[in-house]
């Protein structure tokens, strides 16, 4: 299970990775440059929390329809409270419009609200 500090790790080491592609193919003139690269590697985070059991991958899939192949990951943690989960979304591929609209269509379910600690 990723920690806070283990998947921020992970999105700055995929951002400097994509810059440095980015840079290089700048650099020789190719198609491709910096911003493109970076945008490919944008990777946005929704963490929630829910009532316990309330939400599942295979929930999570119904609510986001053709757009559930950009989870990427999809953690459950007991919450603060003993009937609670907190719940960690990784997408992929996805702009910060994209990952906006995710998280409104998750918010649609009963009882789930966005953890106001990521905020």
């Amino acid at each position: 299970m990723l920690t806070d500090w283990e998947m921020c790790i992970r999105l700055l080491l995929a951002a400097l990775l994509g810059s440095l592609i980015g840079l290089e193919r700048e650099r020789l003139l190719w198609a491709a440059g910096l911003r493109t690269h970076m945008h490919r590697v944008q990777v946005h985070v929704i963490k929630l929390i829910a009532p316990s059991q309330t939400l599942s991958l295979k929930k999570v899939n119904e609510v986001m329809g053709n757009r559930a192949g950009k989870v990427r990951q999809f953690i459950v943690e007991k919450g603060n409270r003993d009937d609670t989960d907190s719940i960690t979304i990784e997408l992929k591929r996805t702009s910060g419009a994209q990952a906006k609209q995710i998280l409104e269509q998750l918010l649609t379910i009963d009882g789930v609200q966005e953890d106001a600690s990521s905020q």
